[in-house]
């Protein structure tokens, strides 16, 4: 058997792909076989989330555990069941569990008519059950009980990091590690045994994260403080940081997995203007809100938009955001509790459907400080671009009002900028020109900042920063290019220029009349107006010595490479986008950093020219 894809311990994956954040469980140290079974829901923890893996299972509980890595996980109720044996009687809380476990053929009961459910079971009787779960019977095994059993099972890479011999008592550990392999363990039929449960195997590995969505509950919308969530004690995770049941927010949007007992949390909303729903209000799967279009990812949504709902093109509405960033719910506008922050990007006047009419409003693009670019749509607008403003929005309108400079200096420590305290989720942005990026603090952390690099910090009522707009302070908004030549003419007859610009890893040409950039070939961050060029400031050229997937060593210190970072491999006289990767032998390479030195928590690699010696 091949073994299974080891897991992610922490349970840290993207989200990208799942926005799952780290599982945080007691001082238990738990590795992937256990991960896995409390995925499953094969095994879970007690009242304080604890797995006991010490512990020994009894033939009762294996019975469930059985039946929760089968196609019967879903089927057995909680009520009364069966009596099939004397010593489990009807209201036995495992009888419905003993009872499909018998008629699958997976358990037998002893012949003076008992199963002894409390007995412990051993590794011998458990590695039986599994192999009649994969089809094999006695018939298909060499030899007697237990050497035919064990023999399979050894030679199926069933007992791969189960330590327990024959005759010997199996921990939850040792559970939770049988039926881990038991996953990645063709069947008799020759399919893994894990697809027959509609799990995701390829080549004996198993696709965690489809495990923890296929056991995932939600969306749902939360109740302050996590009442009706119907799991006792569980771990919480907002927004990928671990909080307390009590901290969760009336219209957060969340998702629970009983297996794991964890509950992830999410809070992204959007509001706006309704301007459509698309394809049509019969069956939506989409609308249109502050010119931004959602799908929408659960029917509550979708019956709130459709011909039956509450809202109509024109409402101004809020959006509550799932985990892969999808409409779950639509409430009222009024409904959101608090103000969007931001800087003002750009504005234009369309026309907005309002109550069935055609209006002329308003479309505000604004950088929010939860990173969301939005388009608000206003009647009045008096702010300009560039200006720090806040939107509220009031009676199913958008008000905008700009704010004054609020500014601020100091270092970062990671829990401090200058003398305040950050609240555990500050929203921040460093905003270039038309160009914003989030900033976590972390990002900031050992970088002292003047009053020039802030525009703007909002507090909250505990007096600690929730919301901080920065002015370049990192060097992350800005875009950069390489310029591989550059001719310039200044006389009295013309001025003009051309350049051969390294843009994204394309190539392009530009020529200039009546004007230049003054521009000098190597790395440059590139300054936009319009949508055009406006002009390129050079970067700092450092000669390095070795380069590692994170940082370059230069004859000047170390710098960090920044992340999207262009690497080109000069070869043939031409440059070439590469993968960083494939350019880390130092022996065949020499190197060429350019380094932004103009923001005070820049000084990182923007550009790296790698060249065969």
């Amino acid at each position: 058997m091949k073994r299974i894809l080891s897991l992610l311990l922490a349970l840290c994956l993207s989200v990208s792909l799942l926005g799952i954040g780290c599982f945080a469980q007691a001082a238990e140290t738990e590795n992937e076989a256990v991960f896995a079974a409390r995925a499953l829901g094969i095994m879970t923890g007690d009242e304080n989330g604890n797995m006991n893996l010490g512990s020994n299972v009894t033939r009762a509980e294996f019975a469930k555990m059985m039946v929760a890595a089968s196609n019967y996980k879903d089927s057995v109720g909680t009520g009364v069941g069966v009596s099939l044996y004397k010593d489990v009687k009807s209201d036995h809380w495992a009888s419905q569990y003993i009872k499909l476990a018998v008629e699958e053929g997976w358990f037998q009961g002893y012949t003076d008519g008992s199963f002894r459910p409390s007995g412990i079971i051993t590794l011998e009787e458990g590695v039986t059950v599994l192999l009649r779960a994969l089809g094999y019977g006695a018939g298909d095994l060499m030899g007697s009980f237990p050497s035919a059993q064990l023999s399979k099972y050894y030679a199926l890479g069933l007992g791969d990091g189960v330590s327990t011999k024959q005759g010997e008592s199996l921990s939850r550990q040792d559970c939770a590690q049988l039926f881990f392999n038991l996953m990645g363990t063709e069947t008799k039929a020759g399919v893994y045994y894990g697809t027959t449960l509609g799990y995701e195997v390829v080549g004996g590995k198993l696709n965690y994260s489809g495990i923890v969505n296929a056991n995932m509950k939600g969306p749902y919308l939360a109740k302050a403080g996590g009442s009706g969530i119907p799991l006792s004690n569980p771990s919480v995770i907002k927004n990928g940081k671990n909080i307390s049941l009590s901290q969760i927010a009336e219209y957060d949007v969340y998702y629970y997995n009983p297996g794991m007992k964890t509950v992830w949390v999410y809070d992204d909303k959007a509001v706006g203007t309704l301007s459509a729903v698309s394809p049509n209000t019969v069956a939506p799967e989409s609308v249109t809100v502050g010119g931004i279009t959602y799908a929408l990812s659960a029917s509550e949504a979708m019956f709130a938009v459709s011909d039956l709902g509450s809202y109509k093109t024109g409402d101004t509405v809020t959006l509550l955001l799932d985990k892969k960033g999808s409409a779950a719910f639509v409430i009222s506008a009024q409904n959101v509790f608090g103000v969007l922050y931001g800087v003002v990007l750009s504005s234009t006047k369309e026309s907005v459907t309002v109550d069935g009419s055609a209006k002329i409003m308003y479309s505000v693009k604004i950088a929010c400080t939860d990173g969301v670019v939005r388009s608000v749509n206003t009647e009045s607008f008096y702010a300009s671009e560039g200006s720090v403003v806040t939107v509220k929005y009031s009676g199913g309108a958008a008000t905008i009002t700009g704010l004054s400079k609020r500014t601020l200096y100091g270092k970062f420590t990671g829990e401090y900028f200058g003398s305040k305290k950050l609240a555990s989720d500050v929203k921040i942005i460093d905003v270039l020109g038309t160009n914003a990026i989030s900033v976590y603090p972390e990002r900031l952390k050992g970088y002292s900042l003047s009053e020039s690099s802030v525009l703007y910090y909002e507090l909250n009522s505990r007096g600690e920063i929730e919301h901080l707009i920065l002015n370049n302070a990192t060097g992350d908004a800005a875009s950069y290019a390489y310029i591989i030549s550059a001719e310039e003419f200044n006389d009295e007859y013309t001025i003009s220029g051309r350049y051969r610009v390294l843009i994204g890893g394309q190539e392009t040409s530009l020529i200039t009349n009546g004007y230049t950039y003054g521009a000098k070939p190597g790395g440059a961050a590139v300054a936009y107006k319009n949508g055009e060029i406006s002009s390129f400031s050079a970067l700092s050229s450092l000669n390095a010595s070795s380069v590692t997937q994170l940082q370059v060593q230069t004859s000047k210190g170390v710098y960090q490479i920044a992340d999207g970072a262009l690497v080109y491999l000069m070869k043939d006289y031409s440059y070439q986008p590469v993968s960083l990767s494939t350019v880390l032998d130092s022996s065949a390479y020499s190197y060429t950093a350019w380094v932004d030195s103009g923001s005070p928590a820049g000084n990182r690699v923007r550009i790296l020219i790698a060249y065969e010696k």
